[in-house]
């Protein structure tokens, strides 16, 4: 079985489960074949090594909250991990807790130029604005790709847009891909016909799934991935149809899904 679709839930709705490294997860999205997917990660102080990833499988991280150690090198909030599977383990500690987005990919040893690992500070990268879709103009959106896989595998990359992300127009088309979509939001919101994504909103979609609707009155700042493809492709629907401003939340879910998902979360300020 692939990945299931989710669409969204609130990783403040996900319960932790301990495990016996000391570490606790968060499951956001788990194949129920191998196990492996993506998973919010908490490290309390003085805490080490997460378990070690299974033969052929890469693992992705990205800092949310703390520092972690990783053979030397301290990572802030915004740092960046790839490794490629058959890595070696590394020698993980956390002094004073951290908060990682976690993702165990199975992967395949590439039969050419083989996947390197990455270790970067996203903060320290420019932002690129050049590959604006005209459909998503009214976003105002920009990029820092931070992984392009061997072979057209996948892309990881930052995404952010600018607040007051609305359309001139009251409607718009929906999108498809050929490949899947995986969105962890870091930071700000943005509305869908699934209701408001906030801070720690998370979805995975399977290829082929319509979508869209998507506006941004606060702005936000996403980590992304594309699996199966190094680079976007959006085929857009011909009809078009009217935004949800103010929409409930109806997410897709897979099934056996704990009842918590399903409860509406929001953490906007009062003043």
């Amino acid at each position: 079985m692939a990945r299931p679709h989710v669409e969204f839930v609130q990783s403040q709705q996900v319960d932790w489960q301990e495990e016996g490294t000391g570490t606790a997860v968060k499951p956001l999205n788990i194949d129920p074949d191998t196990g492996d997917g993506t998973v919010l990660r908490r490290y309390p102080a003085g805490v080490g090594q997460a378990p070690a990833p299974r033969p052929g499988t890469s693992m992705e991280f990205y800092v949310l909250d703390g520092a972690i150690n990783i053979d030397g090198h301290e990572l802030a909030p915004h740092a960046y991990g790839y490794r490629p599977a058959g890595t070696p383990s590394l020698a993980w500690r956390s002094d004073k807790g951290a908060l990682l987005l976690e993702i165990r990919e199975e992967r395949p040893v590439p039969t050419g130029e083989p996947d390197p690992a990455i270790l970067i500070n996203s903060l320290a990268m420019p932002w690129d604005v050049s590959t604006y879709d005209p459909q998503l103009r009214h976003m105002h959106n920009a990029r820092k790709v931070l992984r392009l896989g061997s072979g057209d595998s996948g892309r990881t990359f930052l995404l952010a847009g600018l607040p007051h992300g609305f359309p001139e127009a009251p409607d718009l088309p929906l999108e498809k891909h050929p490949h899947a979509e995986e969105m962890f939001m870091i930071h700000g919101e943005m509305k869908s016909p699934q209701g408001v994504m906030r801070d720690g909103a998370y979805f995975y979609r399977p290829p082929g799934i319509w979508h869209g609707l998507h506006v941004s009155e606060f702005g936000f700042l996403m980590f992304m991935r594309s699996p199966g493809a190094n680079r976007i492709s959006t085929h857009w629907s011909e009809q078009r149809h009217p935004i949800h401003y103010r929409p409930s939340f109806q997410p897709v879910l897979p099934e056996g899904a704990p009842t918590s998902w399903s409860a509406p979360h929001s953490d906007r300020p009062t003043y």
